[in-house]
């Protein structure tokens, strides 16, 4: 299980050279669907961060492989102290539940702190297809 994932908000250009920089480092970018020219550069290495302003993720559970390989959907709560608890116990097991009844469409997920702003907490799924998150987010298991 990958433990820390950093990532960052900005251009292809930008990630493409931060990606050339550093070939020692583990990176999977993503296309923003909805905002053109808006990519999402994930640095899953386990280091520390190289992004001058990005988001750090410590994953406290996981489902599916590490492959990154796919579509990738990415939940974040910001939730009052006794929600914040609540969530972080039935987080991980919506996880699970999603994962068994999705095996076949989707490839991992993460249930994760935000470290830069601990009150929140992140879900990132990540699909085989467009069209396997698409059935997901409108299945009963999604709402």
């Amino acid at each position: 299980m990958i433990k820390v994932i950093n990532y960052a908000l900005g251009s292809k250009s930008y990630f493409d050279d931060e990606i050339k920089a550093n070939p020692d480092r583990r990176f999977v970018m993503a296309e923003n669907l909805t905002t053109e020219d808006n990519y999402i550069l994930m640095d899953l290495s386990d280091q520390p961060s190289i992004f001058g302003s990005s988001i750090k993720l410590e994953t406290t559970h996981h489902v599916g492989d590490d492959s990154f390989d796919g579509f990738f959907f990415l939940q974040a709560f910001d939730l009052a102290k006794e929600t914040r608890a609540m969530l972080k116990k039935v987080g991980p097991h919506v996880l699970d539940e999603t994962y068994d009844q999705f095996k076949d469409q989707m490839s991992g997920g993460y249930f994760a702190t935000r470290m830069d702003h601990p009150q929140t907490l992140v879900m990132l799924t990540v699909w085989k297809t467009e069209d396997d998150l698409k059935k997901w987010l409108k299945s009963p298991v999604y709402a």
